[in-house]
Order: C-alpha cells, then sequence, then structure tokens
C-alpha cells in the first residue's frame, strides 16, 4: 500500500515538475530566449509522471476482495466429513434450486399478467 501511494505521490510531483518547465518554455519563449531544453524536459517529466499514475492505479494491492466461504469446516476425519460436507452442500443446491423454480414461477406469472394470450 505504501508503494502504491508513494508512486501516486511521486507521479502527481513530477507531473507539476513538468507543467512548470512547460510554461517557463513559454513564457521565455515570449522573450525570444526559449530553450528547447525546457520543452523537452517538462515532455519528460510529464510523460514519466503520467506513467507513474497509470501505473499506480492499475495496482492490485488496493483492491481488497474477501470471498464469502462456502467451504465447510472438515468436521471430521474419513467418511463422516466427508458426507458432513457432502449433506451441506446438497442442501445449499436445494435452496438454490428452489429459489431458482420460485422466480421462475414468478416470471411466469408476471408474464401472464402483462401479456395476456387470446
Amino acid at each position: 500500500m505504501l508503494k502504491v501511494i508513494l508512486e501516486a505521490l511521486s507521479g502527481l510531483i513530477l507531473l507539476i515538475i513538468g507543467i512548470f518547465l512547460f510554461v517557463l518554455f513559454i513564457l521565455s519563449m515570449a522573450d525570444n530566449t526559449s530553450n528547447i531544453l525546457f520543452i523537452i524536459a517538462s515532455m519528460l517529466f510529464i510523460i514519466g509522471g503520467c506513467l507513474l499514475l497509470f501505473i499506480s492505479g492499475r495496482s492490485d494491492e488496493t483492491v481488497t476482495k474477501k470471498a464469502k466461504e462456502t467451504i465447510v469446516k472438515n468436521s471430521g476425519i474419513g467418511l463422516e466429513g466427508v458426507l458432513a460436507r457432502n449433506n451441506e452442500m446438497t442442501k445449499e443446491f436445494t435452496e438454490a434450486s428452489d429459489q431458482k423454480d420460485k422466480l421462475k414461477l414468478l416470471e411466469a406469472a408476471g408474464d401472464l399478467i402483462i401479456k395476456p394470450k387470446f
């Protein structure tokens, strides 16, 4: 996480320095003392800053997802543990299947109310 924050801050600092150098180049053009090094350095700093911001934005270190734990802890050694896990999965499957059937019935009832068949 600290690495991502440091990359983002350094990217912002490089971007600000690049914009400052670009402004100096524009101001020096008005005085006819323009130096090509200002524009080259400003482009390098702007590209480097944008690259660091892009890398820090794409980092997966800031994303923390916790998946729902569906695996039942081993409730026993041997056949009893396997049977307990199997029964738990069967119970979850039947609940999901019942909910799916109820939703299909509600959808069919909604279709009949909205679109009556003549």
